[in-house]
């Protein structure tokens, strides 16, 4: 299987696995990071065809976030633009960003447990 294959399928589960989820009302994301704005100096420069509109460094509020790999963006998501990730630990992580006159401000971290068909935790 090519790598571009295994990540498809790992955002497959994390996308059906947030769907199921939400679909069940005892489960709630749990908010795992903080977000501190970084590197201001360089907004609106521009690196090649890309221009910085702002860091953050996202600073774990638990012990069980980190790990997080194969970042996904969803420009436009139903909650506005986030990134979605999965964690070696077995989570779906969502990380919801605000943008104000341009400039990223700020991210709310939460992560779900991975789950199967049957509802229950992978991993």
């Amino acid at each position: 299987m090519k790598k571009s294959e295994i990540r498809g399928a790992l955002f497959a589960l994390a996308a059906a696995s947030l769907g199921a989820i939400s679909a069940q009302a005892q489960i709630t994301p749990t908010p795992v990071c903080e977000a501190q704005p970084v590197a201001e100096e360089l907004f609106g420069q521009r690196f090649g065809a890309l221009t910085f509109r702002g860091g953050l460094h996202l600073s774990p509020a638990t012990i069980e976030f980190g790990g997080v790999s194969g970042l996904d963006v969803q420009l436009a998501a139903p909650m506005g633009d986030a990134l979605l990730a999965v964690s070696d630990r077995g989570y779906a992580v969502n990380i919801n960003t605000t943008v104000t006159d341009g400039r990223l401000v700020a991210a709310q971290c939460t992560q779900q447990p991975l789950i199967d068909v049957d509802g229950a935790p992978v991993g």
